[in-house]
Parts: C-alpha cells; sequence; structure tokens
C-alpha cells in the first residue's frame, strides 16, 4: 500500500510551533481569554464546555511543545525569541 507523505520544512514547523506558543500563552494569560472560550463553545452546544476549553488549551500548549522539540527549540515561548522577531513584539 502506498503511503502519501508530505514534506513540511523545519522552518515553516518552527513557525507554527511559535504560533500555538503565543497562543497558547495568550489562553493561559488570564481568566478573560478562558471564559470566552468556554462561552463560544456553549454557544456552539458543547455539553462540558468549562472541560473542553481547558482541554482544547493543553493541547495547543502539548502540540506546542512538541512541534519545538521536532525544531530543536525547547525554550518555552517569548523569552526564547530575539528582540525583533516577528512574533516577540518587539520591533
Amino acid at each position: 500500500m502506498a503511503r502519501n507523505t508530505t514534506a513540511v520544512r523545519a522552518a515553516s514547523l518552527a513557525e507554527l510551533a511559535e504560533l500555538l506558543t503565543g497562543l497558547d500563552e495568550f489562553l493561559r494569560s488570564g481568566t478573560a481569554a478562558t471564559s470566552a472560550l468556554t462561552e463560544f463553545l456553549a454557544s456552539r452546544g458543547h455539553a462540558h464546555p468549562g472541560f473542553a476549553a481547558g482541554n482544547l488549551i493543553d493541547e495547543v500548549s502539548f502540540t506546542a511543545y512538541w512541534l519545538r522539540g521536532l525544531t530543536g527549540r525547547t525554550g518555552p515561548a517569548a523569552q526564547d525569541r530575539p528582540a525583533g522577531s516577528p512574533a516577540s513584539g518587539h520591533h
């Protein structure tokens, strides 16, 4: 059986890891973000929106961590970004 594979550039994975890390930081930045996500999931009819929000936030975090591992970037987030990089916020 033939297997479909797609090559993904390491730089693209690193960029995705950075994006997910920033999203994780935002979602964990306070109750307003978590509450908004919970409300959104409730509006879509989720039976347990708070639980689902927590799981989604954790999944973002775990995926970012996994991608950083693939690309050799093991630091948690913005602290590892050089000043002036697009995701650092210090232009």
